[in-house]
């Protein structure tokens, strides 16, 4: 086992309470949240680390499918091997020990998470319209690590919402009764994609310093054993 992967969490998770705690509020209620996350130290260096990244805007006109985000993915294994970067020991550790980390909370098996991982840097008319997960495949569990310097009201927008239906009124599609992920610094959501495929990010109105990242990961199958 590597004991650094390990390290990366905050001293709290590794309470047998806490994760305990974790998997029941997953049980009941499909989803979880994990604060603080990462060791305060750990933290700040994947904050910087996000302030330097070369994100890109990526926007879709589709009004059926609208989103307007800055992206930046990552492979932690491109380029050969970034070992010092805090971007990839974190995706390396979501790969390996981390991943079993989430198997104890949960009691899922999982395979490694989708790659590439993907990074947002949450910025001033950005946005996401509902949308699901419709892959032959879907994932089973979605991790949103938030990494946002100060809370704002919901008001603002730019929070993360999932449900598990969408619904459609005068104003147009939206999540029927969503649960709202709020931004935090150093928080991460663990969310039962099977009961809540469906995701949107409120239009933000105003300027903020935040970014959040995502990791999916699929459940094992018998399938999957027998190849």
């Amino acid at each position: 086992m590597n004991v650094d992967d390990l390290a990366l969490l905050a001293p709290s998770a590794h309470s047998l309470a806490v994760r305990g705690r974790l998997g029941d509020a997953i049980r009941r209620d499909g989803h979880a949240r994990l604060e603080p996350a990462l060791t305060e130290a750990f933290a700040v260096q994947c904050l910087r680390a996000l302030r330097g990244a070369d994100f890109i805007a990526a926007q879709r006109v589709d009004p059926d499918e609208g989103f307007q985000i800055w992206r930046f993915d990552w492979d932690p294994a491109h380029p050969s091997p970034c070992l010092d970067h805090p971007l990839c020991a974190l995706g390396r550790a979501f790969q390996s020990d981390l991943l079993g980390w989430l198997e104890a909370v949960t009691g899922l098996a999982l395979a490694s998470p989708d790659l590439p991982f993907e990074a947002q840097r949450l910025g001033k008319g950005g946005f996401l319209d509902p949308h699901a997960h419709d892959r032959a495949e879907p994932p089973r569990l979605g991790l949103l690590l938030h990494l946002a310097t100060a809370p704002w009201p919901p008001t603002w927008g730019g929070h993360d919402e999932v449900a598990s239906a969408i619904e459609t009124t005068d104003e147009g599609t939206t999540l029927h009764r969503p649960t709202v992920l709020a931004p935090a610094w150093n928080a991460l959501d663990i969310v039962d994609l099977h009961r809540f495929p469906w995701h949107r990010v409120p239009l933000l109105t105003r300027h903020v310093d935040a970014f959040r990242m995502t990791f999916r990961f699929r459940e094992v199958t018998s399938s999957d054993l027998r190849r």
